[in-house]
């Protein structure tokens, strides 16, 4: 095997051109690879590249599609080491422990399903998972995301097939992967919910036709979450209107969101689903914006409750009798203050005391446990010592207009 590259720390000249160069090297590498070993090695380069390529995006203006080139390698990669994986099961001479070839069980699985896929369905596959890179739907493309189109291009995207794994059959909505991570202009210290969650809650209380209305879109994760719909709904795949508003539109969806301050009104007539993910109270100070009127800096806890309830009252106004209204909230503890406020129970009173009744509820963990690093670590060690839990999970509320 010729010699990989390792990623330079430091980069002399055009960032753009030396990792197109990397890229075009990996690629040839990985074609005159002859052995499973070989091709693990380019993996892993191919992996860290790919990194490298991600982070540095925020500090030069390297094109969009450099990133999905390097993916690009990866996956080809991963489904020729499933191709020699295949092939060695037919030979006569026992093959190679999977953990000696520096693979997993589940890699070995994964990447002979890959092989297992035509040409043309893989790279049909894989053209449209990098198109959505470039436009920024996805930051990355999973294995499993690529398996999942596979299967769209060998059943048809109309056909009868089995329910996207991304909806939850159960009322517990947490996701051991993501399948709509951040949009990737949004920066990792904003506060937001994956599109995994908007799935959800548009597959269960969403109709074909319905007006549905986000008047707090953010920037705009349940458009691209509605633009994959056909992914997600399969064959039971339908259309609705789908209306967005925030008081500070921004991000690649900016252009679909309607200025609007929800406080003061809803310019909507019968929303027939309404679904927000409200600034968590005391948590989002200032993310979004240095506006006065953002619900997020309100830090008087009576205040915050008042403008929910101007919130409530506008899309009461917004709906006829039996509209459905869902409110994504957590309850608030703060660990050094040992402050504790139960913010869903204040939400339901809320939304009762405006025409509505509680019709369902699910729940979502925030995965605040996600990266256990030494800061985490503190956290818990001061949750547990000060006796006040973290607060982890949302609950999902939907309410249904009287």
């Amino acid at each position: 095997m010729a010699t990989t590259t390792i990623v330079p720390t430091v980069v002399v000249g055009s960032p753009e051109k030396h990792y197109r160069s990397q890229i075009d090297r990996l690629k040839h590498i990985t074609t005159a690879s002859k052995s499973i070993m070989e091709l693990v090695q380019v993996k892993r380069h191919a992996t860290a590249l790919e990194e490298v390529i991600r982070k540095l995006q925020r500090d030069y203006e390297l094109s969009q599609d450099i990133l999905p080139y390097a993916i690009e390698v990866r996956l080809s990669c991963q489904r020729e080491i499933g191709k020699l994986l295949a092939e060695s099961k037919k030979k006569k001479s026992p093959p190679l422990r999977v953990s000696e070839m520096g693979l997993t069980k589940r890699e070995s699985s994964l990447f002979q399903r890959f092989a297992n896929a035509s040409d043309k369905a893989f790279h049909t596959a894989l053209e449209k998972l990098k198109t959505e890179v470039v436009n920024g739907r996805y930051k990355s493309i999973s294995t499993k995301r690529l398996l999942e189109e596979l299967q769209m291009q060998v059943n048809g995207k109309d056909s009868p097939q089995q329910q996207s794994s991304v909806i939850k059959p159960s009322d517990n909505w947490n996701f051991s992967s993501i399948r709509y991570p951040r949009l990737q202009s949004q920066t990792d210290d904003w506060g937001y919910i994956p599109g995994d969650l908007y799935v959800n809650c548009l597959w269960y209380y969403a109709k074909p036709g319905d007006i549905v209305v986000a008047p707090m879109a953010g920037m705009g994760q349940i458009q691209r979450v509605y633009d994959d719909r056909k992914d997600w709904m399969r064959g039971d795949f339908f259309d609705f209107t789908l209306k967005l508003l925030d008081l500070n539109p921004r991000g690649p969806y900016e252009d679909k969101i309607q200025a609007n301050d929800l406080t003061e009104k809803l310019p909507v007539e019968k929303a027939d689903y309404i679904i927000m993910d409200i600034p968590y109270f005391g948590m989002v100070g200032n993310q979004y914006s240095h506006n006065s009127k953002d619900i997020a800096n309100i830090t008087n806890y009576q205040d915050w409750l008042k403008a929910m309830h101007a919130i409530s009252k506008n899309c009461s106004i917004a709906q006829l009798p039996q509209g459905l209204c869902t409110v994504i909230t957590p309850n608030y503890r703060h660990v050094t203050s040992q402050e504790i406020l139960m913010v869903t129970d204040d939400i339901r009173s809320i939304w009762t005391s405006c025409g509505y009744q509680l019709f369902d509820k699910a729940y979502a963990s925030r995965r605040i446990q996600k990266t256990q690093n030494i800061s985490m670590a503190r956290l818990n060690k001061a949750a547990k010592k000060q006796r006040i839990m973290l607060t982890d999970i949302s609950e999902i509320l939907t309410f249904i207009k009287l």
